[in-house]
């Protein structure tokens, strides 16, 4: 059973903006085939001094779920922050039990930094929190560096 269950993408929206700041990049994910709304990615907290950013993304619907289009998003968002806003560093946090989001992550090239204990409680069942990080130097980029050369 999953430790959680899907909502509607307006209530995501909601949850998003609970954590938006001024230093704010929010994005649409829409399929290029139904020109639908999946979801959305953002950047947030962006400190321009110490060059660093956290990330969020959702996925609302499950039939969207393992299609690429959270990873395609990811990867976009992050070239935009590296190459782009001259971010040096990406962080994010999500629950142990999302086992499909840390596999993207670790795909896009994400490295575990950390374990915050017992820190999501979700339907009264603590989980842990696992902190990701990537660096500029570790990210390639596929989409602005060839914009660039162009």
């Amino acid at each position: 059973a999953e430790a959680y269950q899907t909502i509607p993408l307006q209530k995501e929206e909601e949850l998003l903006k609970h954590d938006i700041s001024k230093q704010t990049h929010l994005y649409n994910i829409i399929t290029t085939e139904e020109d639908k709304l999946v979801g959305r990615c953002v950047l947030l907290n962006i400190d321009h001094l110490n060059r660093r950013a956290n990330v969020a993304i959702v996925i609302g619907e499950k039939r969207y779920w393992n299609k690429g289009f959270g990873r395609e998003a990811l990867r976009l968002l992050l070239d935009y922050g590296f190459n782009l806003l001259n971010l040096n560093n990406v962080m994010l946090a999500t629950g142990a039990f999302n086992k499909r989001a840390i596999a993207c992550y670790k795909k896009v090239g994400f490295k575990e930094i950390g374990i915050r204990r017992k820190a999501r409680i979700l339907c009264g069942k603590k989980y842990d929190l696992i902190f990701m990080d990537l660096l500029a130097e570790e990210f390639k980029s596929d989409f602005v560096a060839r914009l660039i050369e162009q």
